[in-house]
C-alpha cells in the first residue's frame, strides 16, 4: 500500500468547492481544474512561485541597502509588452 500523503492547501480548497465553483475559479484564473489539480497534486511546491517569493524575500532583505523599495508578487508580474490577455498558466 503506498504512502498517505497530507492533502495540500490548494486541494483542500479545491476539494472544498462544487463543480462549478471550482471550473470558475479556473477560468478566473485564466487555467483549467486539470492544471489546478495538477499543481495541488505536487510532491514540491511549484518552482515558479518559490523563485517568485525568493526574489521578494532578497529584495526586502535588500531595500533599505540600495534604496529602493522591496519587490512584490505583483511587481513580478509586470512585462514589457503590451498586456491585454492574462498569460494562461497551463
Amino acid at each position: 500500500m503506498p504512502p498517505s500523503h497530507t492533502p495540500t492547501p490548494l486541494l483542500q480548497f479545491l476539494r472544498a468547492l462544487t463543480k462549478d465553483q471550482r471550473e470558475a475559479v479556473a477560468a478566473a484564473c485564466g487555467t483549467t481544474t486539470i492544471y489546478l489539480y495538477q499543481l495541488a497534486a505536487e510532491k514540491h511546491p511549484n518552482p515558479r512561485v518559490r523563485l517568485a517569493l525568493s526574489i521578494c524575500a532578497e529584495s526586502r532583505r535588500l531595500s533599505r541597502k540600495i534604496h529602493s523599495p522591496p519587490l512584490t508578487l505583483p511587481d513580478l508580474l509586470v512585462g514589457t509588452g503590451k498586456d491585454d490577455d492574462p498569460p494562461r498558466h497551463d
